[in-house]
């Protein structure tokens, strides 16, 4: 878990320091335009690079376990890492972007509530799923409480910041993410490390061409500036 975590979330860290403020700013100075194009650019960023992310690991799993861990844990951990890397970066989502709308609108009570029902979703969750899954129920318990989170999250915060674009991005960044990740998880079925980890570099060239090709998240503005 830490291992991903640590890859997706410092990430994503960056983008949040880097665009928050500017909504503060612009908020206090009762300019939500502004500060809706602030968030708005975190929450791009955090779709295009957590998709990006989720490829990686799907496809870079077994080698990675295979390197990290020992013979005993290396199948179970290579199963439940493409798992944990959805719910993180739908967590980072959450996080980053949508809590941050709590937080300049000042409701604060309406996260703590909505912690609470993410923590009973997961025991819940946890409760059914690891006696049938095993350890991947656990992870799979994680990405239910981060789902429920995310839709409670967004209903509120949405009420006081409208940014239209965001859902759009959302949902192409779902779709672009899951045609490259799902395919790739079944063709490292049964394959040699060597294999995998040539499926694990091609992957993520995928995502990042058939984002461009459609424009997803704008990244052919954010290329053009490098």
């Amino acid at each position: 878990y830490d291992l991903v975590q640590q890859t997706i979330v410092s990430l994503m860290n960056v983008f949040f320091l880097a665009g928050f403020p500017r909504a503060i700013s612009a908020w206090e100075a009762d300019d939500r335009v502004a500060a809706s194009a602030a968030l708005e650019n975190v929450a791009r960023l955090i779709v295009f690079f957590g998709g990006l992310g989720v490829v990686c690991i799907a496809g870079l799993a077994p080698v990675i376990s295979h390197v990290v861990f020992g013979a005993g844990i290396r199948e179970d951990s290579a199963a439940v890492m493409p798992v944990i890397a959805v719910a993180i970066t739908l967590a980072s989502f959450r996080n980053y972007y949508l809590d941050a709308l709590l937080q300049l609108t000042g409701n604060t009570r309406g996260q703590l509530y909505i912690m609470v029902v993410m923590a009973v979703t997961n025991i819940a969750a946890n409760l059914v799923l690891i006696p049938i899954l095993g350890v991947s129920g656990a992870a799979w318990g994680t990405l239910c409480a981060v789902v429920c989170g995310i839709a409670l999250t967004w209903r509120v915060g949405h009420r006081e910041v409208q940014v239209s674009a965001v859902g759009r991005h959302a949902r192409r960044g779902l779709l672009i993410t899951s045609a490259v990740a799902l395919p790739v998880l079944l063709m490292t079925q049964g394959r040699s490390l060597e294999q995998t980890l040539a499926l694990g570099i091609v992957a993520p060239v995928v995502y990042v061409l058939i984002c461009a090709a459609v424009d997803h998240c704008r990244i052919r503005e954010s290329l053009g500036q490098l």
